[in-house]
């Protein structure tokens, strides 16, 4: 098969959401071609030029908000057996940028919405009250007119920017693909679980979870089950949904797994087998100490804007060693149109 003919294939695999393993695509191979600041070649090449993701010899690679998240994803079903993700091709209900991150991301996990490819301020609306009606008293009855009152939440674009240093030798090694995959997803997660639970809004930070006007308190002074049941029930009560989850710090997880539901009469603790109260809890390092969340977290909103991950060469930091650093932008925003769907239980003791 040609370059021109397996670049095709691979750019309708990925439209069809397939990760194009068995065509060889190495991310290795073209982050190499930046640090010798050579122009690429071959298949690499072709891919990227088909894709525009180019710009020039030992300049930036940008990759589409599409292209990066399946070459920066694992995939171990194969397409060709329906017992093995056959019956996977054309199911779009988890986009790839979430498939990749998912191991990286806390949130993701959680269960937050991704929406990759904006562009520019975007605008989300809310509704901020439920639109009223009534029961026919007969068939000729009209209802009252419902009139919902409806906001906006305006998104703008805040850019992370990490450095990864990579050696000359890795980038030479078969396994530079697994390696610099795991470290971009790792800084790109990161960022984007800090951004989620407690961005400050201020210098060039989206505003978290913590900082959102809106979100439920409850007091965490010698949590116990009764705290738990009340801020499930505050969620509810704001109109959540019951796919909820909780997210917490490490040291909360700690605590509530040695202390029992209701003392005496239930062996079961607080925190049981990565559930509270039947629901999925996870753990977060970028969740305060002392601090557990808890809602619907399809209702919270990463837009991820542009390129995806972009990424950049700079040959001369470490000139004098056999190190190339390659600085990794993400560029997205918060947003939670429904506040009231969010509860957090700050300083647990």
């Amino acid at each position: 098969m040609t370059y021109s003919a397996r670049a095709a294939v691979q750019r309708e695999l990925i439209r069809q959401s397939v990760q194009p393993a068995d065509l060889d695509f190495s991310l290795g191979r073209v982050l190499r071609s930046l640090a010798d600041g050579e122009t690429l070649s071959g298949f690499e090449a072709e891919v990227v030029s088909e894709s525009n993701l180019y710009r020039g010899s030992g300049g930036m690679w940008g990759p589409t908000n599409v292209l990066p998240w399946h070459m920066l994803a694992q995939r171990d079903l194969t397409v060709a057996s329906s017992t093995q993700g056959g019956k996977l091709v054309n199911v779009n209900e988890v986009h790839p940028a979430v498939q990749a991150l998912r191991g990286f991301s806390v949130m993701t996990q959680a269960g937050i919405t991704v929406l990759p490819g904006q562009q520019g301020d975007t605008v989300f609306p809310k509704v901020l009250d439920t639109p009223s009606g009534a029961w026919l008293t007969t068939e000729s009855s009209f209802p009252s007119e419902a009139n919902p009152t409806i906001g906006s939440n305006p998104t703008a674009p805040h850019t992370y920017c990490a450095y990864v240093d990579v050696s000359g030798k890795l980038l030479k090694t078969s396994q530079a693909d697994a390696v610099i995959r795991r470290m971009l997803l790792q800084a790109v997660g990161r960022a984007i679980d800090a951004a989620i639970i407690d961005g400050s809004g201020l210098t060039g930070e989206p505003t978290g979870l913590l900082n959102t006007s809106g979100v439920g308190t409850v007091s965490g002074t010698s949590l116990a089950w009764a705290g738990i049941l009340e801020a499930m029930k505050a969620t509810t009560d704001a109109g959540a949904s019951e796919a909820t989850a909780w997210v917490g710090a490490s040291d909360v997880r700690e605590l509530l797994q040695t202390r029992e539901r209701i003392a005496s009469t239930d062996s079961r603790t607080l925190w049981d087998e990565d559930r509270i109260n039947n629901r999925p809890a996870h753990v977060s390092q970028d969740a305060p100490a002392g601090s557990l969340m808890y809602g619907d977290w399809s209702e919270l909103i990463v837009a991820l804007y542009g390129a995806g991950i972009e990424i950049q060469t700079d040959p001369y930091s470490a000139f004098t060693s056999y190190i190339t650093r390659f600085r990794v932008m993400v560029t997205l925003d918060v947003q939670i149109p429904r506040a009231g769907a969010f509860v957090n239980i700050e300083d647990i003791t």
